[in-house]
This record gives C-alpha cells, sequence and structure tokens, in this order.
C-alpha cells in the first residue's frame, strides 16, 4: 500500500484534526473572553474595594483630628477660664489710700503689679533709646509721649 492509496484517510484525520483545532481554538476564545471579563470585574472591585477603604480610613483620620480638636478646645477654654479668673482677681482692687503725695497707692487682691520690670537692652552703639528709634508708624505726633487728647 503505497502513501497515495492512504491519502484519502489521512484527508479525512487531517479535516477531524482541523475541526478539533477550531473548536479548542474557540474554547480558548470563549476562555480568554471570561478571563478578560473576570479580570475588569476584579479589577472594578479592587478600585471599590481601595475607595471604600480610603474612604473609611479618611473618616477615621477626620474623626480622630476632631476629637483631638475637641480636646484643645476644651483645654483652651479651661486655660482662658483660669487666665480671666486670675485677670480679674489681679484687678480687683483691695485697698487704696492716699499716698501723701496728692495721688493714692492701690493694693490689688493678689498683690501688686511688678513694678521693677528690666528694661530692653539699649541697642549697640546707642546709649539710651531714643524717639528715632521707634518705628515711624508707632510714634505720636511730633514726638508727643503719654496719652493723646481725643
Amino acid at each position: 500500500m503505497s502513501d497515495l492509496d492512504d491519502l484519502p484517510g489521512q484527508m479525512i484525520e487531517l479535516r477531524q484534526l482541523i475541526v478539533e483545532a477550531h473548536s479548542a481554538i474557540a474554547d480558548m476564545d470563549r476562555l480568554l473572553r471570561q478571563l478578560r471579563q473576570q479580570s475588569a470585574d476584579a479589577a472594578a472591585q479592587m478600585r471599590k474595594d481601595a475607595e471604600r477603604t480610603a474612604n473609611d480610613l479618611i473618616a477615621e483620620l477626620v474623626r480622630h483630628l476632631q476629637v483631638q480638636q475637641n480636646q484643645a478646645s476644651a483645654d483652651l477654654n479651661r486655660a482662658v477660664d483660669r487666665a480671666r479668673v486670675a485677670v480679674i482677681d489681679s484687678l480687683t482692687m483691695t485697698r487704696l489710700q492716699p499716698d501723701g503725695k496728692g495721688g493714692y497707692k492701690v493694693q490689688w487682691a493678689r498683690g501688686r503689679f511688678d513694678e521693677a520690670v528690666p528694661l530692653p537692652p539699649v541697642p549697640p552703639g546707642r546709649t539710651t533709646a531714643t524717639l528715632a528709634a521707634i518705628p515711624p508708624g508707632l510714634r505720636k505726633p511730633d514726638g508727643q509721649r503719654g496719652r493723646r487728647s481725643r
């Protein structure tokens, strides 16, 4: 038997292999489409999960910052209240008596204000602070001293 005699059988077998190959390729195409769709769905779900996680973390951070801000506000309110009481107590006059020179000596509830606060240092090269050392926006007109008349 020669190869030519077997040719019709080989042709039938080759056609069968081609049909099977086409079927396998169609199956692979279908699987690739499914894989691409599943990959796209998984990516979309991962984006949603990442967005939800990020939003949850941001919300947690915002809550934490608000707690810290509320605590800082409460601490500040307590400090302001203490300072207000201290200032009012310090400015409450307990005694007013003549000083013998035509003025009065005031005694405050929490003691007296400190009269011996040290002066700031004299700038280098000067012997005393002068009006020229005061910035123009802070000077009184015509070198006046004390309170302005209204």
